[in-house]
């Protein structure tokens, strides 16, 4: 991504946050907070692209093949704004993603790269109701040197495919409480195939039961899905669906989750967005 277009990108969610700054400022002196200790709109944790720290062990089911993807990345508060009614953070996000072939050798095939920001905008006096998330991004994906020498070996060739897009995403949620909502958005990227607007419909869901403490720590079941439909697959439905055990410290959102995974639809690395995948397998997160 050119640095002047991520600084453009930055200034933008930036200058969203000034209409809510001063609503604040009519009612009473809001509270500004540089460097907040998390976010107000937790990442999603079925969606395949949130920059979270993952490792992932896969078998795919329409194809004979095993798939490992490793996968790290954060998102970080730069400034919240709040009052009585209103809270509006400003976020930094990036995230590496990796896919390894692991069926007869370890061949690391792709690579894809996400940086962006994001404005996070939730009622301050609750942590349900309603919450909304406006997130300009770039992501880019890159072959490596493994696949290419696999393709050599087989004879079939893959060509590095020129994919990169620049996009914004619109997320609204509702939260029934801090750890259960659901949601639904969609994202307009420009600079696609063919230079063509591409737009992606997204919707999900993340469901926790009551937490049972031990060692000073909250135990929970949980269960996240996420649907989404891109017009860069001829439309074509994504299900990505968790299932596991959720393990974080008391009110914080740190934490590690083990879960059952469960794909269908096309692949979600760039180089490969094309090709149709059912994958099962498990994973480990660790939100930060």
């Amino acid at each position: 991504m050119r640095p002047k277009r991520f600084l453009l990108y930055l200034g933008i969610s930036l200058s969203l946050t000034l209409p809510c700054y001063a609503m604040a400022e009519e009612k009473q002196g809001p509270v500004l907070q540089p460097i907040p200790a998390d976010g107000l709109f937790p990442p999603l944790l079925a969606d395949p692209q949130t920059p979270i720290p993952s490792l992932k062990y896969f078998s795919t089911t329409n194809r004979e093949s095993l798939i490992g993807k490793i996968s790290a990345g954060a998102s970080f508060g730069l400034m919240r704004f709040e009052n009585g009614g209103m809270a509006v953070q400003l976020n930094i996000e990036g995230g590496i993603f990796s896919r390894f072939d692991l069926y007869d050798f370890v061949y690391a095939e792709t690579l894809d790269y996400r940086i962006g920001s994001s404005l996070d905008i939730v009622r301050s006096s609750s942590l349900e109701g309603w919450a909304l998330q406006i997130a300009p991004y770039h992501t880019s994906a890159h072959l490596l040197d493994d696949q290419i020498f696999k393709d050599a070996i087989t004879g079939v060739i893959n060509k590095p495919a020129d994919y990169s897009r620049d996009a914004v995403r619109f997320l609204a949620a509702y939260r029934f409480s801090p750890l259960n909502r659901i949601y639904a958005g969609m994202t307009y990227a420009h600079d696609g195939i063919n230079s063509r607007s591409l737009f992606n419909y997204q919707a999900g869901s993340e469901f926790f039961t009551p937490a049972k403490i031990l060692l000073g720590r909250e135990f929970r079941l949980y269960l996240a899905e996420d649907l989404q439909v891109k017009e860069e697959t001829d439309r074509n439905l994504n299900l990505n669906l968790q299932a596991g055990l959720s393990v974080r410290q008391q009110d914080r959102q740190h934490g590690m989750r083990i879960a059952v995974e469960f794909f269908d639809g096309n692949a979600v690395e760039g180089q490969f967005f094309e090709q149709k995948e059912q994958n099962i397998g498990i994973a480990a997160y660790f939100d930060l």
